[in-house]
């Protein structure tokens, strides 16, 4: 594959009101939010139409008319609500004092967690779930690649590798990963086999084309929000079956699915929270000494020993 997502390195501070703390130190797991629950759902949009603009003014001439036919077929489809199909999303921010994110995210009272991306994470499969697929061997092989898929029994569902991965909002950059992902599609396209005997085997073909595809979109942003320095973890239920939870957000039902870290060899999914990459947790702006204190005292008391605890040094109130 030519479309390869900028992988996230070193810390990503998630930003959480005391209500999100609580519940990430009592569970061991972060939630990552259904694609159709996020603050804005029309996200994916952006790169939705940079990829398909991107298409439909492409030199096609030299491209097998086959491929042409099957990457305009893998583009006739609306990324929201494909991602709606499965998509979660982690957002964090590569910056852990940050007052926009304080006040979008966290609240005059609210913390940013520091989460090590080097350790990975999994979403946690509910005791007798049953996967619709099941997923490749996920060991690395000798040349220290890791398969992403069977292409023999391709995924029947949205999928989307779990891991973190750095949103791109330089416009150039946009553009080279909209060209990969596009390539990749374009060879995506079954074969060798007749027009006919291709198009009826298309189906689990465009769903991995699709998959890349929308992969791609949710991780570009408008050059205008550069200063959110934005880290995204994104993961499916890809070989997972319904796993979905529901919370209460706004008065609204908000699925999700849990998220923990995982060591195991399965990348897919883990079978139990473990505690989580925690380095940091910095305590918001309206922060004083005594809440400091019940913080640390919390991490503690749940087992996060260690990890560094401070106050945000913006000078002003988040209200």
């Amino acid at each position: 594959m030519h479309f390869s997502p900028e992988h996230g390195e070193g810390t990503a501070y998630h930003y959480t009101d005391a209500y999100g703390l609580l519940g990430m130190l009592t569970t061991d797991q972060l939630w990552a939010t259904a694609s159709l629950a996020l603050n804005d759902t029309s996200e994916v949009e952006y790169g939705e139409q940079l990829i398909k603009k991107l298409w439909a003014d492409a030199e096609k001439s030299r491209i097998p008319e086959t491929c042409v036919e099957f990457t305009d077929l893998a583009l006739d489809f609306k990324f929201k609500e494909f991602a709606a199909d499965g998509l979660f999303v982690i957002s964090a921010s590569l910056d852990g004092d940050l007052l926009s994110q304080w006040r979008n995210y966290a609240g005059n009272d609210g913390f940013a967690v520091g989460i090590d991306m080097e350790t990975p994470l999994s979403v946690v499969r509910p005791l007798g779930s049953s996967p619709s697929d099941s997923p490749p061997t996920t060991e690395p092989n000798s040349a220290g690649m890791v398969r992403v898929f069977d292409p023999m029994t391709p995924p029947s569902h949205l999928f989307v590798v779990p891991q973190w991965s750095l949103v791109t909002y330089d416009e150039s950059k946009q553009y080279e990963q909209a060209t990969a992902v596009l390539s990749d599609t374009i060879h995506t396209t079954p074969g060798p086999d007749t027009a006919e005997e291709l198009r009826a085997n298309w189906g689990s073909s465009l769903m991995v084309a699709r998959s890349f595809l929308l992969t791609a979109a949710a991780l570009m942003k408008h050059p205008a929000f550069i200063d959110e320095r934005e880290v995204r973890f994104l993961s499916s239920k890809a070989y997972l079956g319904d796993v979905e939870e529901y919370r209460v957000r706004g008065g609204r039902l908000v699925p999700y699915v849990p998220v923990s870290s995982n060591e195991g060899s399965n990348k897919w999914a883990t079978d139990f929270s473990a505690k989580l990459p925690i380095k940091s947790v910095r305590y918001g702006p309206g922060s004083d000494l005594r809440g400091l204190k019940v913080a640390a005292a919390l991490l503690d008391r749940r087992g996060y020993t260690g990890v560094q605890i401070d106050r945000s040094t913006i000078p002003v109130a988040t209200n």
